[in-house]
């Protein structure tokens, strides 16, 4: 597997490795910082996923799993 994304800052570092052929990323930009994410400022988080991008067009065959298929997705998180 190959690094598909690293973050880093000052004192820490996040290496993702997977085999998935896309990622997507969320951020927590758009908290409106009341209630339970009132603590919550922006750029605070983020969300990396391993996923397969989206199917072209509707033919969903590529991505569809069928009862009793086994699919298997690795994804690895280095915090060092």
């Amino acid at each position: 597997m190959q690094p598909a994304a690293i973050l880093t800052s000052d004192k820490h570092k996040m290496v993702m490795t997977t085999n998935a052929p896309a990622i997507v990323t969320y951020t927590a930009n758009h908290f409106n910082h009341t209630g339970i994410a009132n603590n919550i400022g922006q750029y605070d988080g983020i969300t990396l996923e391993a996923q397969c991008p989206p199917a072209e067009g509707i033919n969903l065959g590529e991505i569809t799993l069928l009862p009793y298929e086994e699919f298997e997705r690795k994804i690895n998180w280095n915090f060092s």
